[in-house]
């Protein structure tokens, strides 16, 4: 019987027992909007574009890279902002689409989640006149192919206000049986469970290879290498949101981790999108609700559980409850962490916590911190007075009055006395 990810999911019983048996693990870094780098490129007169795919016998679940070749046709000069990658997951500028033999357009996998320019380092490029340029970019990021089959796959470049589309070309995806994908993405997961006993981060194209195949089996091994993570594990986040098929299970199961193991880096963000419906404003929209992720926030923020403390904390502002106020109290009064690499003892983030929810104690506790010794102390409670006033975002909890701290907190103003220390009220 050939694969299919979306039927496999009927077969899920056995998948909940071997997830609950494992050891748990979750993190996805939400991307920042920023200008296409695409866009600092200079018009040109003409550009043309063809695309092929690089690699044979392709089977469903594998890459499909798909190779773009924009070639200058004008007799000036052409600049262009050259990239590898975009810290929003994709770069922008190389888009695709595939169409199956029906000429249905294959779904974009990351359709849900909204604007995703995140911007990156890149290279200044030049392309004389006839001189051409390669980038090679897999399919799968921009289509979900679940079947096998022969699809139309096309290629647009942009940059500016321009673009220029390719032909179309034929690629052809053979078929997998269940025995032969499960040998395949058990053969990944073993190579992901070695990289992730080794410590550090897996190599980003191995966790590519398990996000391609869809199957929910990949679940328990992404899991436990984003909790073994130091670096917020962006890729196995966007195979658990775009591409392992949405389920009720699968949702119950990543609530159940953090309510056991507590939060992951970025796991609150990935529970807020899981199932997020693909409207224009939906990705604006929490799907987790407080009553539901409330557990894993106090599991995270225990005090036996101290690498989970800086993702608890972070969770904390969106999802205030006067609950986690003196364990966020606990965490602000720690002594701040030497040099000036980043915190994530949770100090920080707590301090931001206890700003967007009020309480008499959080108040107390904020205005005890403008007054420390320290001045990254005072700076860093000024700004999460100011964030809590001025930049609320999507936080839940209870605002803090107007009479709490002064004006020059609500106005966007750095008080004079934070040179010195002391509070503004």
């Amino acid at each position: 019987m050939p694969y299919n990810p979306l039927k496999f999911l009927t077969k899920i019983g056995w998948f909940a027992s071997a997830c609950m048996a494992s050891a748990w693990a979750v993190g996805l870094a939400q991307p920042t909007s920023v200008m296409n780098p695409s866009a600092e490129a200079e018009m040109p007169a003409n550009l043309s574009l063809t695309i092929r795919c690089v690699a044979g016998d392709i089977k469903i679940g594998d890459p499909i890279p798909i190779e773009f070749t924009i070639t200058n046709q004008d007799a000036s000069e052409y600049s262009y902002m050259d990239r590898n990658y975009d810290r929003g997951g994709r770069m922008n500028e190389y888009e695709l689409s595939a169409l199956n033999a029906e000429g249905k357009t294959m779904p974009d996998p990351r359709a849900s989640l909204g604007p995703t320019f995140g911007g990156g380092l890149s290279a200044k490029g030049k392309l004389a006149p006839g001189a051409s340029f390669q980038k090679t970019i897999d399919l799968n990021r921009w289509a979900l192919i679940r079947e096998p089959g022969v699809y139309q796959v096309t290629g647009n470049y942009s940059w500016g206000n321009g673009s220029v589309m390719s032909k179309s070309i034929s690629v052809t995806v053979k078929p997998r049986t269940l025995a032969e994908m499960d040998a395949y993405v058990s053969g990944l997961l073993s190579e992901l469970a070695k990289a992730t006993s080794e410590g550090g981060s897996p190599p980003e194209e191995l966790v590519q290879k398990l996000m391609y195949t869809g199957s929910p089996k990949i679940l328990p091994g992404l899991l436990d290498s984003m909790y073994a993570s130091k670096s917020g594990a962006f890729w196995q986040s966007e195979a658990i949101l775009c591409y392992v098929p949405v389920s009720p299970e699968i949702r119950k199961l990543l609530l159940e981790a953090a309510v056991k193991r507590g939060l992951a880096p970025n796991l609150d963000y990935i529970l807020s999108r899981y199932g997020a419906g693909p409207g224009p404003d939906d990705w604006m929209k929490s799907v987790v609700t407080p009553e539901e992720i409330w557990p894993a926030i106090a599991r995270s923020l225990a005090e036996d559980n101290p690498e989970r403390w800086d993702a608890g904390a972070l969770a904390a502002q969106r999802y205030g409850n006067d609950a986690f106020t003196a364990r966020l109290i606990a965490l602000a009064e720690q002594p701040r962490a030497a040099g000036n690499g980043p915190d994530h003892s949770g100090r920080t983030q707590a301090i931001y916590a206890l700003a967007l929810n009020r309480t008499d104690d959080s108040v107390k506790e904020l205005k005890k911190l403008l007054e420390s010794q320290d001045r990254a102390t005072r700076s860093k409670a000024a700004a999460a007075i100011r964030t809590a006033y001025l930049y609320r975002g999507d936080s839940l909890g209870r605002p803090l009055h107007m009479d709490d701290f002064d004006e020059s907190y609500q106005n966007g103003a750095v008080p004079n006395n934070l040179a010195k220390g002391g509070a503004a009220k």
